[in-house]
């Protein structure tokens, strides 16, 4: 199986996608794009070409560059859990001129066999990020203070990928890990009859 987990910071995506990956002994991948170099996102050509993919305009080629770590990611896999993928992707770059990248980019991967879509309040998702980090940047970034949920949830009903929501905002992370963990088992336990 692959399984994406999405949604805006702050939802807990991350501790959700590392237990999730844990529980079922899969690989765990964090932001895919990070596949392209050596080290992931602590390696300095990872910043600086994502800073460059950041202060481009064209959503095309943004989409397309995001999309092709989903690729190298994905490409004749199984068993991943993705911290982010296509809806992360198309709330950050979609737009209606980038949506035959998203169409290629699944015709050649496919979809994951479940996206959780994890929800969460603006206030919720920004008290999550000061409880993590007082003085972190993501607090400043403006982007970060829309609902975002929304488009991605838009996407993924548009595009026809098998999604499940899940409303964090009273939930803590083992509840939120424990509704997904049992999804998948409701998945599981569906594929083998």
């Amino acid at each position: 199986m692959i399984l994406a987990v999405e949604g805006m910071d702050g939802v807990g995506k991350t501790t959700c996608a590392k237990s999730l990956a844990s529980f079922l002994g899969y690989e765990y991948i964090a932001t895919p794009v990070q596949t392209f170099f050596k080290g992931g996102a602590s390696n300095p050509e990872f910043k600086n070409t994502m800073n460059i993919m950041y202060d481009m305009t064209d959503s095309v080629v943004k989409s397309y560059f995001i999309g092709l770590g989903n690729l190298v990611a994905c490409h004749n896999k199984d068993n991943l859990v993705l911290d982010r993928h296509f809806a992360s992707n198309y709330f950050w770059n979609g737009t209606p001129e980038s949506d035959i990248v998203f169409k290629h980019l699944i015709e050649i991967i496919g979809t994951p066999d479940i996206t959780f879509l994890l929800k969460g309040s603006v206030e919720t998702r920004l008290q999550r990020l000061y409880n993590r980090d007082p003085k972190g940047w993501d607090l400043k970034d403006k982007e970060k203070h829309v609902i975002g949920h929304d488009k991605m949830e838009d996407f993924l009903i548009r595009f026809k990928i098998p999604y499940f929501a899940i409303d964090t905002d009273y939930l803590d992370p083992k509840q939120v890990f424990e509704s997904t963990k049992q999804k998948v088992l409701q998945i599981q336990k569906g594929a083998s009859r």
